[in-house]
């Protein structure tokens, strides 16, 4: 138009403002005859929508990948849901990373949870299973040593599934051998010691794996990440600023912010990529006075979840001397898994083990709140102290939080760790 760019950004300005909608205030919302509120049902861009529909049962569990376990599948209300971050969180030897390769070895291979009948993908149905990718910040020898776990779990059930009256014995040795290379061929792992070798791997080197193997019959379902706390050690970044604990925060805060943003657009799939479901470990730390407070607090005033103490030791939980915190606070200290970390009070029916043991050895998970707030679920892993007439070494998985955990569901699920993987009680 020969114009200069000066008149020409003035000839936009003066056509923005002359269709720009009027402005709307509450109270012409409650006015009918306003002619400002854009008419329309609140529901009529449903079909347009981007996001999964998780309520359709239709394609409920088209959403989830599988624990391999139909009792913590239905305490997840379906398993792990894609196109969100899971965590599990735990103090050592609680099975955290035992629990993970189970996981993995049921997703790369197709193997359905317990009563289920398994799926076309499914390796039983001569498919070709899902790609899982698994890193982790434990050093080449601990990867070393989760290959031959995850070899020795798709042994221990594949012969489960082959060994029967249909399946010849000659042929089983070759059917779990089979199973094993695809198990091998599905499972891409990466060792990452560093938040620079995580950020390279999430934002290039799986990337372009997931666009590869996109169209294929065992596309990406699955990322696991073991574990995240490795990856922030305070001497990684002590020299990009300022020795001051308000500096190393700062990068610690925007390394887990960013850590959280890989994650996600993994998870939730860029372009014509689907969505996958992220696992992530966390650990704990030891929780103190205060914290053993709002636990008796949240004791006496029936805040804990999923049940009370009898009578009897509610009231020696109130009539304990300590000073107890505002009623507020058991809000953060469900997200942080501190109210979870309590046992059930069915464990303490018939046994000598007092719950100030337990209140005395409180644990929440670490990273803090920053970390909180970019996960999607919490899910804590403990172990049972006192075991109710259990002769093996048991763990308890319990919900602390998660949005599609939203119908009633057991309130927790106790396991044990065997050479097939998870066994649940």
């Amino acid at each position: 138009m020969n114009i200069s760019e000066t008149l020409a950004r003035q000839i936009r300005f003066i056509v923005e403002r002359a269709v720009a909608p009027a402005q709307t205030s509450i109270y012409d919302l409650l006015d009918p005859s306003s002619k400002s509120v854009v008419l329309g049902t609140p529901g009529e861009d449903d079909e347009y929508s981007y996001l999964p529909s998780w309520g359709h049962e239709s394609g409920w569990k088209q959403n989830f990948v599988s624990t391999g376990s139909s009792s913590i599948d239905d305490s997840l209300n379906g398993g792990f849901a894609k196109g969100m971050i899971s965590e599990l969180v735990g103090e050592s030897a609680t099975g955290k990373t035992q629990f993970c390769l189970y996981v993995t070895v049921c997703t790369a291979l197709g193997l359905p949870a317990e009563n289920q009948h398994p799926k076309p993908s499914s390796y039983l149905r001569g498919g070709k299973g899902k790609s899982v990718a698994l890193i982790t910040s434990k050093g080449r020898t601990a990867a070393q040593h989760m290959v031959s776990r995850m070899v020795e779990i798709a042994q221990q059930l594949l012969r489960l599934w082959f060994e029967q009256p249909s399946v010849p014995d000659t042929h089983v040795d070759e059917l779990v051998e089979k199973g094993i290379k695809l198990l091998l061929g599905n499972v891409f792992l990466a060792c990452t010691n560093t938040f620079e070798s995580a950020e390279h791997v999430l934002c290039y080197i799986l990337p372009g794996l997931v666009s590869r193997k996109m169209f294929s019959l065992s596309a990406f379902e699955l990322l696991v990440l073991d574990s995240v706390p490795p990856l922030l050690q305070e001497d990684v970044h002590e020299n990009i600023l300022s020795d001051s604990p308000a500096s190393q925060h700062s990068v610690r805060a925007s390394r887990l912010h960013a850590l959280a943003c890989f994650l996600k657009r993994l998870a939730f799939g860029a372009g014509d990529a689907a969505s996958m479901a992220v696992i992530v470990v966390n650990h704990v730390h030891d929780a103190f006075l205060h914290d053993a407070a709002l636990i008796r607090r949240a004791l006496a005033c029936g805040e804990l979840p999923y049940g009370s103490l009898d009578h009897d030791a509610m009231q020696s939980v109130i009539q304990h001397k300590a000073s107890l915190p505002l009623a507020y606070t058991p809000q953060a200290a469900h997200f942080s898994g501190l109210l979870a970390y309590v046992p059930y009070a069915k464990h303490y029916a018939s046994s000598s083990h007092s719950i100030e043991a337990d209140i005395n050895c409180l644990k929440m998970a670490q990273l803090g709140l920053v970390w909180t707030n970019c996960i999607n679920a919490r899910f804590l892993l403990a172990h049972v102290r006192c075991p109710n007439k259990i002769q093996l070494p048991a763990r308890r998985f319990r919900v602390v939080f998660s949005p599609t955990c939203a119908q009633p569901a057991p309130p927790e699920v106790l396991f044990t760790i065997t050479r097939k993987g998870i066994e649940v009680l």
